[in-house]
């Protein structure tokens, strides 16, 4: 009995199956990992993706600089405060994106009132958080904003009042996708 789990069953003692021990491992595992999901990679082999928030967990949300049109990310990191801080800001290179972000499903969510204080990593500009183009659809950076009135990047020519309203920021866990 030295460190085994039993059931009281009335007058007999009843040593768990194999096959109760096995969910129990599962059920230890899953309170201490959180949930998974299981995918399948396109070479047939199986895939476990974290579905919960752990700290650590970065999560890089897409960008466009209003002023050069060029890409970038806005990284946050998930704390062991239950809250996502700005990390850093990244050029998205074509590069990186084909090693990153191409093909990568491992989509996550920062909420808009953990956003911090951005800083285009192109053109310089701040401000919390982005924008979002009412025509175009993309955030982009404050590089052209007057006071509350904003103008998008060249490509797309949207301009107008801004309008603070409460958004859910989509973005993905950054992945290696060579060993995809």
């Amino acid at each position: 009995m030295a460190g085994e789990l039993v059931k009281w069953s009335g007058r007999k003692i009843v040593k768990p199956s194999p096959v109760e021990r096995c969910r129990q491992a599962r059920e230890a595992a899953i309170a201490l990992l959180g949930w998974q999901e299981i995918r399948v990679r396109p070479n047939g082999e199986d895939l476990a993706v974290s579905l919960c928030r752990y700290p650590g967990l970065a999560v890089d949300v897409p960008r466009k600089c209003s002023i050069h049109g060029g890409l970038y990310a806005a990284r946050y990191v998930f704390g062991t405060d239950g809250r996502f801080r700005l990390g850093s800001m990244i050029v998205v290179s074509e590069a990186l994106y084909l090693r990153q972000y191409a093909g990568n499903r491992n989509a996550a969510t920062v909420p808009s009132d953990e956003l911090g204080d951005e800083t285009c990593p192109l053109c310089g500009a701040s401000g919390f958080g982005s924008v979002l183009c009412h025509i175009c659809k993309t955030e982009v950076c404050y590089g052209r904003t007057s006071g509350r009135y904003f103008r998008c990047h060249p490509n797309c020519g949207g301009e107008g009042l801004m309008q603070s309203d409460a958004r859910v920021q989509r973005g993905v866990v950054p992945v290696d996708m060579r060993w995809r």
